[in-house]
């Protein structure tokens, strides 16, 4: 008889393990039982993600909400450039000083399947990680229950504790709102042309700049008539229907709120937003 069945039969483990195991030995069968001195967050930490030698893994993560700046993080480069315990991955919160994000309320993952996952601030401590995950991360902490082990991670969205702007009155964070429903809308298309030298053809495309944010005419009230909006010390006031495509957003690159016109250019887009009526 096969000395790995046979030894399966006596310690009474199931042929499907030994099965499963015996192309790779017996080691693996006793780290998998119970009291073989290996927690089970071990191997889960190793199968849940992506850890094989030379792999890479080709995506990017999406940092925003109240941040200083918004960023598309690289995975191939993050998982590259940090490990834990000799495999890649980071710790969240080394992940966010490094993008000047030391005190929040909150923060929010966003999964590419539509998932999300809320923590606050005060669970998260220096076991929280995340590692690997085909084109994208996955979060994981053992102090938090296994429901909050969001995989396939495409953005993290960081609510602050101190408001920045006023909506109707209410004192809110750019990231609290975002952290609900958004939109994503498509603003200054232009057309761009490019001449082939060897045959004088010219090639045409048009080219557009996507914006992720919360569109106002899901926040005002169908019976109101007249918005006004404060940005840059000025106020202007606009008809209801003018604005209700218009997206409340930040800038990627100063970080000042904006109210985004996509009918409009930019240079008409009020910037540095500070309160927001309607009436």
């Amino acid at each position: 008889m096969n000395k790995r069945l046979l030894l399966a039969g006596i310690i009474g483990v199931p042929i499907g393990m030994v099965l499963m195991t015996g192309l790779a030995g017996v080691l693996p069968l006793f780290v998998h039982l119970p009291g073989g001195g290996e927690r089970c967050s071990k191997c889960h930490d190793l199968h849940g993600g992506v850890h094989f030698e030379g792999l890479k893994t080709d995506g990017w993560i999406h940092l925003t909400g109240d941040v200083p700046r918004h960023a598309w993080i690289e995975t191939a480069k993050l998982f590259h450039d940090h490990q834990i315990d000799g495999l890649p991955g980071v710790t969240l919160l080394d992940l966010l000083a490094e993008y000047g994000c030391r005190e929040f309320h909150h923060i929010v993952f966003i999964s590419a399947d539509g998932g999300h996952v809320s923590i606050d601030s005060g669970d998260l401590t220096r076991s929280a990680r995340l590692l690997p995950y085909l084109n994208a991360a996955r979060f994981a902490d053992e102090r938090l229950h296994s429901s909050a082990w969001l995989r396939a991670i495409v953005e993290i969205c960081v609510v602050a504790d101190e408001p920045t702007f006023e909506l109707n009155g209410r004192r809110i964070t750019f990231g609290a709102l975002l952290a609900g429903a958004r939109t994503t809308v498509v603003t200054e298309p232009a057309r761009v042309s490019q001449k082939e030298e060897s045959t004088g053809r010219m090639y045409r495309n048009v080219a557009s700049r996507l914006v992720i944010g919360v569109r106002l005419g899901r926040l005002i009230e169908p019976s109101c008539n007249q918005v006004i909006v404060t940005a840059g010390g000025q106020t202007q006031s606009f008809n209801t229907d003018d604005v209700r495509d218009a997206v409340i957003a930040r800038d990627e690159d100063t970080g000042d709120v904006i109210l985004v016109l996509p009918e409009k250019s930019r240079h008409e887009w009020p910037v540095g937003v500070t309160a927001i009526t309607w009436q």
